[in-house]
């Protein structure tokens, strides 16, 4: 199951990745990769456990 990127509050695919500062380099023969298709292409069983809080990031399943 994949999950929706939400880069404001730092997830990819469910994973906290932290909020970047500044760009990434450049890459000549992957122009539009920006470092988080290691994450992007984990196939995740089952879902993440949610968080109670009331301000928490819960992430939601991607529609296919």
């Amino acid at each position: 199951m994949n999950y929706q990127d939400d880069l404001q509050k730092g997830f990819v695919n469910a994973q906290a990745v932290g909020i970047r500062t500044g760009t990434a380099l450049a890459d000549a023969l992957a122009p539009t990769d920006d470092g988080y298709d290691h994450l992007r292409g984990i196939e995740r069983m089952g879902t993440v456990l949610q968080d109670g809080a009331q301000d928490a990031y819960n992430p939601e399943p991607k529609e296919d």
